[in-house]
């Protein structure tokens, strides 16, 4: 049995027909050790978006049977909804989860991407990892002008497919595949119905940092505490209280933990306190446990995981308005239970 774990979190460009996203995810199923974790579906978004997991050389075949079922099933021409998008699979990363390097992940993507550009024929661009042209790493570049913008868009030499055809499927659209990091997405709950000074906190926190005036009338532009943060203040009216909003995209750079201590400072800088937090979606077992461990301290060498993972929960007060069950929410124990 082959080792290691890898994840694969597709953008189908279907929220509304249960037949064509049941049968989508039969198809990544049919894949021997492949499981699928979670499925988010938007009606008004008109986006399903799966998260899967398994074995690395069976994931690019489930990536790719799930590609070709939608590429069947969604109709392109018909498509209306208020996410952006460009094909019947907007995007499809890889990421690296157990036992598996980054480099190694980029060459699943690869070959992937060369799968499906000359067997579906459709445009496929490298992003993220894969990239080899910086004005085409970034989703958003990409994606730019949309599904109707890309057949004009692809006459532009600069904007030749990686893979594939040099002209748009009308019904398919194109396709971004590459590796990239785990994100997650992690909101800390303020004990305030404030939204100025949690987007505020949210301003001192994000990598982008802010700009204001100094007694001069010039514009500075003060960097933020935490690389690789993206965020945003609001307020939850089922919480009853406002948020951080952020979304982690390099954990090497900024962990759960180190954002949720440096917005426990910046609420308390304010006057404000933190209740707890919540993981939007999932979250990979190693970022769990570095929480757990760095709230233990001192006392982390003769605790079992189990133990581990209950301080993360505590520290970072998962459970304050959603209870946290880990056995749902940490990937790799997700997984193995289904595997069982």
């Amino acid at each position: 049995m082959e080792k290691g774990l890898v994840a694969c979190i597709p953008n189908f460009s279907e929220g509304r027909d249960q037949k064509i996203i049941k049968a989508i995810k039969m198809a990544i199923e049919s894949v021997p050790q492949v499981k699928i974790l979670h499925t988010d579906i938007g009606y008004s978004v008109n986006r399903t978006v799966i998260t899967f997991v398994g074995p690395p050389k069976q994931m690019v075949l489930a990536a790719f049977q799930g590609i070709c079922k939608a590429l069947e099933l969604i109709d392109m021409t018909q498509h209306k909804g208020t996410h952006p998008r460009m094909g019947a699979v907007d995007v499809c990363p890889l990421v690296p989860l157990e036992g598996v390097t980054m480099e190694e992940t980029i060459e699943l993507a690869e070959k992937l991407a060369e799968m499906v550009g000359s067997l579906c024929h459709i445009p496929v661009f490298r992003y993220e990892k894969n990239a080899l042209l910086p004005f085409r790493k970034k989703l958003s570049q990409i994606r730019k002008g949309e599904y109707e913008g890309w057949f004009q868009k692809i006459k532009n030499p600069s904007w030749k497919p990686d893979f594939g055809p040099s002209e748009v499927s009308q019904n398919g659209g194109v396709l971004a595949i590459g590796a990239r990091n785990i994100m997650i997405a992690y909101n800390v709950n303020l004990k305030s119905s404030n939204v100025e000074l949690a987007t505020q906190i949210s301003k001192e926190i994000r990598e982008s940092g802010f700009t204001y005036k100094n007694s001069l009338g010039e514009n500075i532009t003060k960097p933020g505490l935490c690389n690789g943060v993206r965020a945003i203040g609001w307020f939850i009216p089922e919480f009853n209280c406002t948020q951080v909003s952020m979304n982690l995209m390099d954990l090497n750079e900024t962990s759960l933990w180190k954002a949720f201590i440096t917005c426990k400072q910046l609420a308390h800088k304010y006057g404000l306190e933190v209740s707890g937090s919540e993981i939007v979606g999932m979250v990979p077992l190693a970022e769990i446990l570095a929480a757990g461990n760095y709230f233990l301290g001192n006392q982390q060498d003769d605790n079992s995981q189990n133990e581990i993972v209950s301080a993360a929960i505590a520290g970072l007060g998962l459970s304050d308005k959603i209870n946290f069950v880990p056995e749902e929410k940490i990937i790799e124990w997700r997984y193995n239970a289904l595997a069982i």
